[in-house]
């Protein structure tokens, strides 16, 4: 058996130091804060790893593929409900569906006319309602699968209601298409003979012009990701957040696209094996490869608007039981100050600001909570949390064993049912812990405990940037501004 060479151990050694440095080194070492080269670059390789950690995390590879067969599956019906949509309105444009078709598949164009074949024999007139309501499924089912990854990415638990999916969804399927058919009517315009002659006439504007048009089905794609990336998630998302993952995304896009046509004309070899089909592998590559850039870009948007919650997001998947519960607890508590000073409810962004939490953990542990019926959200667009239950009728037992008894599948019949020994000294401590003097309600530990500024924090964060500080493990206070130390010892 070989040994292992000296240039083996040194590159093994290297790439070592490389990823200790990305995954461990760069969030303990303090940087200056006037060195804004050295910040940025820090900056930067947290950004770049967050997106990184958050692909593999979230399985995009997996998820690309569930949404490639669902695109595949509904394509035609999704295209034919939007352009007869566009038809009845007088706005059809078989030209621009095609145009539309080629960018998307990358200029297949076979595969493009075999769609458009069949979206033209389809006549959603004459299916019925049992072909109509098929139809409409389809479309509502490949909407749903989009949104289901979105929210994932997004640590979202609770997707829109039935009502919200209806109105929502076909808004995007009429409003894609009318979008769409504006955009290819400008490009159009500005590609005639007439505006083209003009235009070169000036040559101070000749190059501008001609750079335009090289951008512009790239400003196209860039629009259609940025109304994805902010109106599927089920929660707020800022279009600055939004736009850089868009621009990014599509930029990768249009370069993998490229690549994509080159390999495809040396594909020839394929009609050898597959005949007539030849296309169809070919297409289905590309349906894949787009979707894992749709979801990288997603997952930039996710790490942009949670930069100053880097080292917060990576500890998130490692956070403890009692991290979580000391987490749930305080969480209550902003929920039951709020309640007490006018009953509205808190924003998520809010909750997590406030206590240096992560998002998606704040969200996780919330979504609990309202399954366990203590709290509800709201259904504005920036998810919003506030109580259901008076804080009166709410102990921290209460809390705990809700995330104790959660479980991620149902069971009629618990593991450790046949084992009643352990199942009454459990339960014992369960009794013992619940008569303790420390299981006050949220009420009373708000008017003994609770500092009189805890909650107020939240609404001074929106008004002031805060330095990148780590997840509160309820040994120590999250550190805050110096006004309120008092406060922090007490917390």
């Amino acid at each position: 058996m070989t040994q292992p060479t000296k240039t083996q151990n040194s590159l093994k050694e290297q790439t070592g130091k490389i990823v200790s440095f990305v995954t461990r080194d760069i969030w303990l070492q303090d940087i200056d804060p006037q060195d804004r080269r050295q910040r940025g670059l820090a900056g930067l390789l947290k950004w770049l790893y967050l997106v990184v950690h958050g692909f593999m995390k979230d399985q995009c590879l997996l998820r690309a593929s569930a949404l490639t067969y669902t695109t595949v599956l509904s394509i035609v019906p999704f295209l034919a409900v939007a352009f007869s949509i566009s038809k009845g309105m007088g706005l059809q444009n078989s030209e621009g569906l095609r145009t539309l078709l080629l960018n998307v598949s990358a200029g297949n164009t076979q595969t493009v006319d075999h769609i458009l074949t069949y979206v033209n024999n389809t006549n959603v007139g004459t299916l019925g309602s049992i072909g109509m309501a098929t139809l409409l499924l389809t479309v509502g089912s490949v909407m749903g699968t989009i949104e289901k990854a979105f929210n994932s990415i997004w640590g979202v638990t609770q997707g829109r209601t039935m009502w919200r999916k209806f109105t929502d969804f076909f808004s995007v399927a009429l409003i894609c298409p009318l979008v769409y058919g504006v955009a290819f009517s400008v490009s159009a315009s500005l590609q005639s003979d007439s505006v083209v002659q003009k235009l070169l006439s000036y040559s101070a504007l000749s190059y501008a012009y001609l750079a335009a048009l090289k951008f512009i089905p790239l400003f196209m794609v860039a629009m259609m990701l940025l109304f994805l990336y902010v109106f599927i998630p089920n929660t707020k998302v800022r279009i600055p957040s939004g736009l850089v993952g868009a621009v990014i995304a599509a930029t990768l896009w249009k370069l993998v696209e490229n690549l994509y046509v080159t390999y495809q004309v040396g594909a020839a070899k394929y009609n050898a094996i597959y005949g007539g089909f030849a296309q169809v592998p070919l297409f289905l590559v590309w349906v894949y490869i787009s979707w894992v850039i749709v979801l990288l870009g997603v997952e930039f948007s996710f790490a942009m608007q949670n930069v100053r919650t880097f080292e917060n997001e990576i500890r998130s998947d490692t956070a403890t039981r009692e991290e979580r519960d000391k987490l749930a607890a305080l969480s209550m508590l902003l929920l039951t100050r709020r309640f007490y000073e006018h009953g509205g409810p808190v924003p998520l962004a809010d909750i997590s600001e406030s206590l240096r939490a992560p998002v998606r953990l704040v969200q996780n542990v919330m979504g609990i909570m309202q399954k366990q019926g203590m709290v509800a959200q709201t259904s504005t667009d920036e998810p919003a949390y506030a109580l259901c239950a008076p804080p009166e009728n709410i102990r921290f037992t209460d809390i705990i064993y809700a995330l104790a008894s959660h479980r991620t599948t149902s069971s009629k019949r618990p593991m450790t049912a046949r084992f009643g020994f352990i199942n009454r000294t459990f339960r014992t401590m369960y009794d013992d812990t619940a008569r303790s003097e420390a299981n006050m309600t949220l009420k009373e530990y708000c008017e003994r405990v609770l500092p009189a500024d805890f909650g107020a924090a939240a609404a001074a964060h929106k008004h002031r940037p805060q330095p990148e500080q780590a997840m509160p493990t309820g040994d120590e206070a999250p550190p805050k501004n110096t006004e309120s130390s008092e406060t922090e010892r007490q917390y």
